[in-house]
C-alpha cells in the first residue's frame, strides 16, 4: 500500500480495521453476572497490516479497482449483518452505521420536504405578485383615463371662460353706454328733507324757482328718491360695546360695500343711538373697543330729527402700532428719468378719448393708469441704502469711512505699525471732511429755507433724538413756543401753493359755460388750459402726488412749451 493511496482513502480503511482483542468476547446469557474482561494475549504472528485487502498494490489503477472491490464487499456483508444480527447482540459499529444510515435517510428527505415547500411558497408569491402587478396596470390604465377626460374637460372650461369674459366685457360696455345715454339728462339733488306727505314735482318746481330756471313738466320724466341703505341693521352682541350688521343684503348694493370696506379695515361700529324715524344714519367707527356713545341731553342747537347729537368718549389709551418703513424698498430715481421722451408720449396721447367720460373717477383713473405706465417705462428703480450714517455724508466721507475701519481691523489682526499709519491718517481725513460736509450741509439748507422746505425738515430730523417737534420754532424773524402761533406760522408758510389760485380757477372754470357745451353734456376739457394749470404749481412747497415727484412735475411737463 502506498503512502499517497492510505491518506486518501483513510476514512474507508478504518472502518475495515477490527481489533481482535475486542471481537473475541464470549456471548453469555441474559443473567445479571457481569462478564470479567479477558484480553487475549496476542501473538507475535498476528497480522495487522491491510494488505490483506489489497493483494496487489504495484499499481494506482489496481489499487483503486482491488479497493472498490473490498468496499463492495463490505458494504454487502455489512447489510448482511445488520440483517442476521438481532437488536440485543449490535456492536457499536453496528449501531453508528444504522444511525449513519437513517440519518441520510433523514436528511435526504427532509431536504426534499424543503425543496417541495419552498418550491410550492415560490410559486404562491409569483402569482400574488402576478395579481399586483395586474391590478397595478389597471388602474394606472383608469388613471390614464381620468387624466385624459381631465385634460379635455380643462381645455373646453377655459375656452368657455375666455367666451364668456369676453362676453361679459361686451355686455359691461354697452351698460356702461346705456348707463351714460340714460344719465344725460339726470339731476341728483341732496340734503333734501323727507316727508311722509311731500309731492316731489312740487318741491322740484319750488328749487327751480329759486335758482331761476325754467323747467316745464314736460321735460320732467320722473321725479323719484333715492334708495337708502334699509337692509342693513344693527344690533349688540353679547360682549362688547360694538354692534353687528344682521339683514340679509342683497348682492351689488351700497351695503355691501360697506360691509367689505369695514371688513378691510378692521373696523367695528359703536353708534346705538337712532333718530326719530328709528333709523342709523350716524356710524362711529373705530378699530378698538374702547370707543362709548351716548346720547346728548341737552345741546346748544337745534336738534336735527335726522341726525342726533352724540357724546363720543374714549375710555382708556388707544393702543397705536408704528409703521416700519423699509430703507431697501424700490422706489423711482426721477433725477435719471428720461424726460424728453415722457413729453413725447404725453403729447402724443389723445386726451379726448381719456375725458369723454361723464364719470369723473372713471376719468381719473385712466388717466392715472396712463401716468403710471409713462412713469414705469421711462424712469429707472433703485434700492434706497440701508445704513446708519447722516445722509448729509459726502460719497468721499463715505469712502473713507471703510477706508479708516478696513485698516483697523486689519492692524487689530496683524499689528503692523504700518496698518496703524493708514488707519490714523484715514481717521483725520474722515474728521476733516466731515466737518465740512456738515458745513455745506448747513449753508445748503439754510438758503433753502425759503424755496424748499424739505430740506429743513431733513436738517431737523438729523438733529432730534427723539421723534417729536422742538418747543420753539422761527419763521422770518418770528420766534414762539405756542403752539397754536407754530400751527399759525406752518399755515402761512404753506398757504404759499396757493398763491397762484385765483388764475387757476379762472382758466379752470372757463369750460363750464353751457353755451360751450356739447349737446351730450359732456364735459370739454382744454389741453393748453390743463398744461397751464400744471406750469402755475409751487412745486418747491408742494409735496407731489401719489408716485409722481415735484421734479418730475416740473421736467416731465410739456407746458413750458404750450404756454400763452
Amino acid at each position: 500500500m502506498t503512502k499517497e493511496y492510505y491518506s486518501k482513502n483513510l476514512s474507508e480503511l478504518k472502518r475495515a480495521w477490527a481489533c481482535p482483542s475486542c471481537t473475541n468476547i464470549a456471548r453469555r446469557k441474559n443473567e445479571n453476572t457481569p462478564v470479567r474482561n479477558q484480553f487475549e494475549i496476542l501473538s507475535e504472528e498476528a497480522d495487522m497490516s491491510c494488505d490483506d485487502l489489497l493483494p496487489n498494490t504495484s499499481g494506482t489503477d489496481s489499487d483503486s479497482r482491488m479497493f472498490q472491490q473490498a468496499s463492495i464487499r463490505t458494504s454487502a456483508n455489512k447489510q448482511l449483518s445488520l440483517v442476521s444480527e438481532t437488536p440485543c447482540s449490535i456492536s457499536y459499529e453496528r449501531f453508528g452505521e444504522l444511525l449513519d444510515f437513517k440519518l441520510e435517510s433523514i436528511r435526504v428527505t427532509l431536504a426534499a420536504d424543503i425543496k417541495k415547500e419552498i418550491t410550492a411558497a415560490i410559486e404562491n408569491l409569483k402569482d400574488e405578485f402576478t395579481r399586483t402587478t395586474d391590478f397595478l396596470a389597471s388602474e394606472q390604465r383608469d388613471i390614464q383615463d381620468k387624466l385624459a377626460s381631465v385634460d379635455s374637460t380643462i381645455t373646453s372650461l377655459e375656452s368657455e371662460n375666455i367666451k364668456l369674459r369676453t362676453e361679459m366685457n361686451e355686455l359691461k360696455r354697452r351698460l356702461q353706454t346705456l348707463e351714460k345715454s340714460s344719465r344725460c339728462r339726470n339731476i341728483e339733488i341732496h340734503s333734501v328733507p323727507e316727508r311722509k306727505t311731500e309731492n316731489l314735482f312740487a318741491i322740484f318746481e319750488k328749487l327751480c324757482k329759486e335758482i331761476k330756471v325754467s323747467t316745464p313738466n314736460t321735460d320732467i320724466l320722473s321725479i323719484r328718491r333715492v334708495a337708502k341703505i334699509n337692509s342693513l341693521l344693527w344690533s349688540p352682541i353679547s360682549k362688547g360695546c360694538y354692534l353687528k350688521p344682521v339683514a340679509s343684503i342683497p348682492a351689488d348694493s351700497k351695503a355691501t360695500f360697506i360691509l367689505d370696506f369695514l371688513s378691510l379695515c378692521n373696523l367695528s361700529q359703536f353708534n346705538h343711538v337712532k333718530n326719530k324715524n328709528e333709523r342709523l344714519l350716524d356710524l362711529v367707527l373705530c378699530t378698538s373697543d374702547v370707543i362709548c356713545v351716548e346720547p346728548v341731553e341737552e345741546s346748544l342747537t337745534r336738534l336735527d330729527r335726522h341726525h342726533p347729537p352724540l357724546s363720543i368718549k374714549v375710555e382708556g389709551n388707544i393702543p397705536t402700532k408704528q409703521m416700519k418703513l423699509n430703507s431697501r424698498t424700490k422706489r423711482y430715481n426721477f433725477n435719471k428719468c428720461d424726460y424728453a421722451k415722457v413729453k413725447a408720449a404725453i403729447l402724443e396721447k389723445d386726451w379726448s378719448i381719456i375725458l369723454q367720460s361723464n364719470d369723473v373717477n372713471l376719468a381719473i383713473q385712466e388717466f392715472y393708469e396712463f401716468l403710471n405706465g409713462v412713469i414705469c417705462k421711462y424712469t429707472p428703480i433703485y434700492r434706497g441704502n440701508k445704513g446708519n450714517l447722516p445722509h448729509w455724508y459726502s460719497p468721499a466721507l463715505r469712502r473713507c469711512l471703510l477706508e479708516k475701519i478696513k485698516y483697523h481691523s486689519r492692524f487689530k489682526k496683524y499689528k503692523n505699525p504700518r496698518d496703524y499709519d493708514a488707519f490714523s491718517m484715514l481717521r483725520s481725513r474722515c474728521k476733516k471732511l466731515e466737518k465740512e460736509c456738515y458745513r455745506s450741509f448747513v449753508s445748503r439748507t439754510e438758503e433753502c429755507l425759503s424755496s424748499n422746505i424739505k430740506c429743513f425738515w431733513k436738517f431737523v430730523n438729523s438733529k432730534k433724538g427723539s421723534n417729536g417737534l422742538p418747543q420753539t420754532m422761527k419763521l422770518d424773524g418770528v420766534i414762539s413756543s405756542d403752539g397754536q402761533v407754530i400751527a399759525e406760522l406752518f399755515s402761512g408758510f404753506f398757504g404759499t401753493v396757493f398763491e397762484n389760485s385765483s388764475s387757476i380757477s379762472t382758466d379752470a372754470m372757463e369750460h363750464v359755460n353751457a353755451k360751450e357745451r356739447s349737446p351730450n353734456k359732456q364735459t370739454d376739457l382744454m389741453m393748453t388750459r390743463v398744461f397751464r394749470c400744471f406750469a402755475v404749481f409751487c412745486l418747491n412747497n408742494s409735496c407731489g402726488g401719489h408716485v409722481m415727484s415735484s421734479v418730475y412735475r416740473c421736467k416731465g411737463s410739456p407746458s413750458n412749451s404750450l404756454r400763452a
